[in-house]
């Protein structure tokens, strides 16, 4: 019976050598451009990254799934990397994620992360500033030890606990500002800490508490402090020209947080006409009234789709998750007496490179030979188009979105093969913010 049960296993992990047969309880990776993942609840983590570039874009699409996780010590021990760039898609980091990262100098955490785990960042020496998402709730264990580059570091407002060690031997860390919402801080949080080192916070907070029990300096929040993150909070919101109703709640919120400052507080938030203009933008969204100037429209040819309707102002034409191509597209403005305004365009399309530039709604790309688009360029014409600018951004394939490009420049990827899958375009008043980053918008191979 025993040699039975032997034979069985054994022709089971044959079977899963020669078929990929995973058996029970084995976990199934899988690999797409450099990148492991494994399939979660929802989407995918990322497990390892073994690309030999210094600046990496982890893709929000791996596997034609959502990449909402960067897994255990999935960069740990990568002190090659100098900068990671992860998509907004991702709501959790796990344990030693970018444990000994050291040549990291700089990190931007998606707002969407809720969780992150145990020593995610431990020995990134040369970390210097890092923005912790609003959603945490917690500051774990060993998360930031030994990064003797941070100088300052803000808890956002919501977290409750600060576990062990949390920020111990950061010898460069100055200050830290613990917001009122933290009840718990554990041992050694920060051990070898440097002798000018100051925790800010609330007048009788559990910070000032913690803080006087440790023998660390603490000062109470002074009113230019609680004024900036409120300045921060409107300054982040998007740019008027390209507000939405779904930006309703991070409105709303970020009044709430100005109507509860002291009156000498509020004269210190010197960016509070951009906030009532945005209120202006969404209540006139709700009437049902466009107030956003000319209105640009576009549709793309997409492949096993064909032509997509047209989408104006900021909308997403093309597709997601599918790994479809862009293959043609059509730029126009809709009718408006106001306005003398035209629109030309120019694609690097797969075989032909970059096309002549074409206008106000002729198809720019292909549409019967299933050639991918790969880049595009977009510019303004007209009387009015020094009152403007052009915005847009495209989905490329194995990066996700990538930046926003503006006024002619271009946008997607050279040198890879890589296929555009979807763009979003934008115009706004000039001079007016754009609508997202604009500082990666292309991509190219040295």
């Amino acid at each position: 019976m025993r040699k039975s049960i032997q034979r069985c296993f054994y022709m089971l992990a044959v079977l899963s050598i020669l078929f990929g047969i995973a058996s029970p309880g084995v976990m199934a990776y899988h690999t797409d451009n450099n990148f492991t993942y494994e399939i979660v609840g929802g989407g995918v983590s990322v497990t390892e990254y073994s690309g030999y570039s210094k600046d990496v874009v982890i893709p929000d699409i791996l596997g034609g799934r959502k990449v909402i996780a960067i897994g255990d010590s999935a960069f740990s021990y990568r002190d090659d990397l100098t900068s990671i760039v992860m998509p907004d898609s991702i709501v959790s980091i796990g344990e030693e994620a970018f444990l000994k990262c050291r040549g990291l100098t700089e990190l931007k955490i998606p707002e969407g992360v809720t969780f992150i785990d145990e020593c995610a960042f431990d020995h990134c020496d040369k970390l210097t500033s890092i923005t912790l998402p609003e959603g945490i709730t917690s500051i774990s264990s060993y998360t930031f030890t030994q990064c003797s580059g941070l100088t300052s570091i803000i808890i956002p407002n919501g977290v409750t606990s600060i576990g062990w060690a949390a920020f111990s031997y950061c010898t460069g860390l100055n200050s830290i500002i613990i917001p009122e919402s933290v009840t718990s801080i554990s041992g050694l949080v920060f051990k070898e800490h440097n002798e000018s080192f100051v925790i800010y916070g609330l007048d009788g907070s559990y910070a000032e508490t913690y803080a006087n029990e440790e023998g660390i300096q603490f000062s109470v929040i002074k009113d230019d402090q609680i004024a900036k993150a409120v300045y921060d909070q409107i300054n982040i919101l998007p740019a008027a020209g390209s507000i939405k109703l779904t930006d309703k709640v991070a409105v709303t919120e970020a009044r709430t947080a100005y109507n509860k400052l002291t009156a000498m507080q509020k004269t210190l938030v010197n960016n509070l006409d951009n906030l009532k203009e945005l209120e202006k933008r969404i209540a006139d969204l709700e009437a049902g009234e466009n107030t956003q100037g000319p209105i640009i429209s576009y549709q793309t040819h997409v492949q096993n789709i064909g032509w997509q309707d047209d989408v104006q102002q900021g909308g997403m034409s093309g597709t997601e998750g599918m790994g479809y191509r862009l293959e043609g597209i059509c730029i126009n403005f809709e009718d408006d007496a106001n306005f003398d305004l035209g629109v030309s365009y120019s694609t690097h399309v797969e075989n032909i490179g970059w096309q002549a530039e074409v206008s106000n709604g002729r198809t720019a790309g292909t549409t019967d030979h299933g050639l991918r688009l790969e880049a595009i360029k977009i510019r303004l014409t007209g009387d009015d188009s020094d009152k403007f600018d052009i915005y847009y951004q495209v989905h490329a394939q194995n990066f996700g979105w990538l930046d926003w490009a503006k006024n002619g420049d271009s946008a997607g990827t050279a040198g890879f093969g890589y296929r555009l899958e979807a763009i979003r375009i934008s115009v706004v008043p000039k001079g007016d913010p754009a609508p997202g980053a604009t500082s990666r918008p292309f991509v190219q191979i040295q």
